[in-house]
């Protein structure tokens, strides 16, 4: 009896281990993709000291871990039961998302950066501002207008939400934004001051401003958000625009589009428990007859989505090109073609021509990459 156990023992021990080798060899399963970036890993090449050094061997055991078969089943099976027992994510699978109060999901790198809010250098922080007064002026000579639009932080706005052993404990000096502003309002650099506005709605309206799975602002305060940076474009160059109008807020069974990108990261077998109650925009545009639809330009970060969702629906700008990152464009009937910015042979001088309306977008926990790279490049011509 012993050894008929002992038998099947290695049996199934030999007949698991080798499941990831066969699975693409002898049979097929489902394949489960994993959300999330990783850098792809190749395969080492072997030479005398990497071998002495053991360098080898581990870039080997990475490249196996990274390629193995039944891969994505076994993250997706370690990080259910992490949050099965331990109520938070496997650290070896999936170390960007924290899951905080009420099963809301926010980005760790947003609570990294609140951390760090209070470390900064006010010499940087005073030369963006200078250098967006420049832009700001120079565009204004040229009658044609220039906002700056500072997005909101899901870890910053539901704080409350986050596990105490992800906050380290404040201290009462001057943050980054509040610095930021105050040198934005001595200078009287226009702007629309996202967390402040967000705050404010956050009392006023009984509904998530971020969805529980999503880390960028939800649809319906975006559009709140962009309706007001519209009438800030009015006062600076007479004519009306499109009214956008972001009617009330509805009750949606289902998140969509960046609601949810959060929710994709979990890689998780069970992710139905973690969706609550999402609202939508039933929003309208109001047309007059001398409604002008000027050309666009804005440079921001990935909360621009939720902005050119409505102004693709409606055309609010008769063309607009969106610099990710300054370093993709993506253009709707815009001045460039979409790809990779050619930065060195880009001519950015022809390209504010060719724009009346100038948008740089930039979150309140990375104000110090503002433009990325955008405003240095531009202030060569603008001085």
């Amino acid at each position: 009896m012993n050894k008929i156990i002992a038998l099947l023992f290695i049996i199934s021990f030999f007949g698991i281990t080798s499941l990831p080798h066969l699975q693409n060899k002898a049979f097929k399963l489902n394949h489960y993709r994993l959300s999330g970036y990783e850098t792809k890993i190749n395969f080492p090449m072997l030479d005398f000291t990497t071998f002495l050094n053991s360098t080898y061997q581990e870039k080997i055991a990475e490249y196996i871990s990274q390629n193995i078969g039944l891969r994505s089943y076994f993250v997706r099976t370690d990080n259910q039961i992490s949050i099965s027992i331990f109520g938070q994510l496997s650290p070896k699978t999936a170390p960007q998302v924290v899951i905080g109060k009420d099963d809301m999901l926010i980005e760790r790198v947003y609570i990294k950066e609140l951390n760090n809010k209070f470390i900064y250098d006010p010499v940087t922080l005073k030369k963006l501002a200078d250098n967006l007064l420049k832009l700001q002026e120079y565009l204004h000579k040229k009658n044609k207008a220039f906002l700056l639009l500072i997005s909101p932080s899901k870890a910053e706005l539901y704080k409350e939400n986050i596990p105490k052993e992800f906050l380290k404990t404040e201290n009462k000096a001057v943050d980054k934004l509040d610095l930021f502003r105050q040198y934005l309002d001595q200078l009287n650099v226009k702007y629309i001051d996202g967390p402040k506005l967000f705050a404010e709605l956050k009392q006023k309206l009984d509904i998530p401003l971020f969805s529980h799975t999503g880390t960028h602002w939800s649809y319906y305060p975006a559009c709140l958000f962009l309706s007001q940076g519209i009438a800030e474009i009015e006062k600076q160059i007479p004519i009306n625009m499109l009214d956008l109008n972001c009617g009330e807020a509805k009750l949606a069974s289902w998140p969509i589009g960046t609601d949810k990108d959060l929710l994709h990261l979990l890689n998780i077998w069970k992710a139905r428990s973690f969706l609550k109650n999402t609202y939508y925009s039933q929003s309208s545009v109001v047309r007059s007859d001398n409604t002008v639809r000027p050309p666009m330009l804005i440079v921001g970060t990935s909360f621009v989505w939720q902005l050119l969702k409505y102004n693709d629906k409606y055309h609010i700008f008769s063309n607009r090109d969106y610099f990710y990152y300054f370093n993709v464009n993506y253009s709707n009937r815009g001045f460039l073609p979409e790809g990779k910015i050619d930065k060195e042979n880009l001519n950015l001088e022809q390209v504010l021509e060719n724009k009346d309306v100038i948008l740089l977008e930039t979150n309140e926990t990375n104000i110090e990459q503002l433009g990325y790279g955008f405003l240095e490049q531009i202030n060569k011509f603008v001085n």
